[in-house]
């Protein structure tokens, strides 16, 4: 009191500065949480259609699979050299796909893009990464292409 009548401030208090801090925290913490319900509300039909991509692969349903892709990607392979691809990959890619990432964005040609990786174990006691990228084709997420490598 004796500070403040002789026109000096008084010290800020330490609660406030908490109260603050706590107010900032809980803003990031509510950022952070919408940012991660936007990406999978937008991008959870994309993962479907990546599942489903997956496990006709591995069933060696290649017409069901290529089924899913857009009309760009089915102009780059015929169905029947598509079945020869899921006939030799099919068998290795046997353990079960965990979804390691995803993204979504757009793209100046295709539109409205998401990426969804996988790992996944092979017969052949090796780890893979399958990376598939959909683009929205008439409504509906479709593979725009696939990729596979060893980890």
């Amino acid at each position: 009191m004796e500070q403040e009548m002789a026109g000096m401030p008084m010290a800020p208090q330490k609660r406030s500065i908490k109260k603050l801090i706590i107010k900032i925290a809980l803003v990031i913490v509510v950022f952070v949480l919408a940012l991660w319900l936007g990406v999978s509300w937008f991008s959870g039909g994309a993962v479907a259609v990546s599942d489903a991509f997956i496990s006709n692969v591995q069933n060696l349903k290649a017409p069901e699979a290529y089924a899913l892709f857009t009309k760009q990607a089915a102009d780059t392979v015929t169905p029947e050299d598509f079945k020869t691809i899921v006939d030799r990959v099919g068998p290795i890619l046997n353990g079960t796909p965990k979804n390691v990432g995803k993204q979504i964005g757009t793209d100046a040609s295709t539109g409205a893009q998401s990426t969804v990786t996988y790992e996944i174990a092979g017969s052949d006691n090796l780890t893979y990464l399958l990376t598939i990228t959909l683009a929205k084709e008439d409504g509906a997420w479709k593979i725009l292409s696939f990729e596979s490598k060893q980890k």
